[in-house]
């Protein structure tokens, strides 16, 4: 009887450890499974988040499709027919200096066609936007022009934006907003890396854009 207890304990000790060691595998297991739960939750949410930035860019470029109005012109362009590598916008100003009023669109257009120039965009005082030339063809707006990077020819590879402003104001505030919401819709087909000013790359002293806030426009931007 003796001998029979001391087997049932020694039976019991080795279930006991058993277990244990079991217990221990189990548990190697589960933080396995939770590492690949983790995991695969992380995936899911990155997943998410792309998705959702999807939706939202979608949503971004109905709606600035619905927005912009297309005026495009004949002149001050060249029609490519390759693909266009776009990495560079540049801004100017502009205004009617021959007619009565320096604002209006139409009359801005006409004196463009006068010197047979031309951006891909206008900029209204109310914030309108104004498409003149598509983006994949070469308008005639920077000029005898060099990025500070060296590169020439600079409307080879920028869109032109125009913003409707007299030299001795600058632009106002439903400008400065449909240019951060255009530039930012112009990155969602091109590669925009370089954001600058007619004067900083026109070899012939051009000012524009004239009283541009870059700080501002920065503030916006980068929101």
């Amino acid at each position: 009887m003796k001998y029979i207890k001391i087997l049932v304990l020694l039976f019991v000790f080795f279930l006991y450890t058993q277990g244990i060691a079991l217990a221990n595998n189990v548990d190697e297991e589960t933080k396995d499974l939770i590492k690949i739960q983790g995991v695969l939750e992380k995936a899911v949410f990155i997943l998410n988040q792309i998705a959702n930035q999807r939706i939202l860019e979608q949503k971004f470029r109905e709606s600035m499709d619905s927005r912009i109005v297309n005026k495009l012109v004949f002149w001050g362009h060249d029609k490519v027919l390759e693909k266009r590598h776009i990495d560079t916008v540049v801004v100017h100003s502009i205004y009617d200096a021959l007619g009565m009023n320096p604002y209006d669109v139409d009359s801005v257009m006409y004196e463009l066609a006068i010197y047979d120039v031309s951006s891909h965009y206008l900029i209204s005082r109310n914030g309108v936007i104004y498409r003149l030339v598509r983006d994949n063809d070469l308008a005639w707006h920077a000029g005898r022009s060099q990025l500070f990077d060296g590169r020439t020819s600079v409307n080879k590879f920028s869109v032109g934006i125009e913003l409707l402003h007299h030299e001795k104001e600058g632009a106002n505030e439903l400008q400065y907003q449909s240019l951060v919401d255009l530039i930012k819709y112009l990155q969602l087909e091109h590669e925009i890396k370089h954001i600058t000013g007619h004067t900083n790359v026109s070899l012939t002293k051009k000012t524009d854009p004239w009283n541009f806030n870059w700080a501002k426009f920065n503030q916006m931007f980068n929101k």
